[in-house]
């Protein structure tokens, strides 16, 4: 029996469902998301985005807040391939998610000190540097033209 014009309009809508709603089931029941994958962002993206709930749950889940991580071309002001988040927030010039990040785990400490504090003066982040001095070693005032920065204007 062929059914005709009417049930078929109705049979494709509902097959349609139920592959949408069978794929969703099992995702679900394998405990993933059809949205993770290639567009997650990398810490370092969402700071770059200023998106703290991303940030924190990213930090909660083991990202390293003091690692590089890549960052997607276009996503930033300039395209530089990897950024540590501290980076990514003051070439941005969101000062606040500089401060979020420290209060939640990124250091600021000799081996990166020089090159954050010589980045933010370029980009005239004078809320990240009062951060960023809150949290730095004692130190003299690093020499910012023999630093390497993510980028020069």
């Amino acid at each position: 029996m062929n059914p005709s014009t009417p049930e078929r309009a109705l049979l494709v809508p509902s097959l349609a469902w139920l592959v949408v709603t069978g794929t969703i089931v099992a995702a679900a029941v394998a405990g993933r998301s059809l949205f993770e994958g290639p567009n997650d962002l990398t810490l370092a993206e969402a700071a770059v985005l200023r998106d703290h709930a991303e940030v924190l749950r990213l930090i909660e889940s083991g990202a390293d807040p003091d690692a590089q991580a890549a960052v997607r071309p276009g996503l930033a002001r300039r395209n530089v391939p990897l950024l540590t988040p501290l980076e990514a927030a003051i070439g941005e010039h969101h000062p606040e998610t500089v401060q979020f990040l420290i209060e939640h785990g990124a250091h600021v400490n000799a081996a990166n000190v020089a090159r954050l504090m010589c980045f933010a003066l370029q980009e005239h982040q004078q809320d990240a540097i009062e951060s960023l001095r809150d949290r730095a070693p004692a130190a003299p005032a690093p020499d910012c033209g023999a630093v390497d920065i993510p980028w020069r204007d």
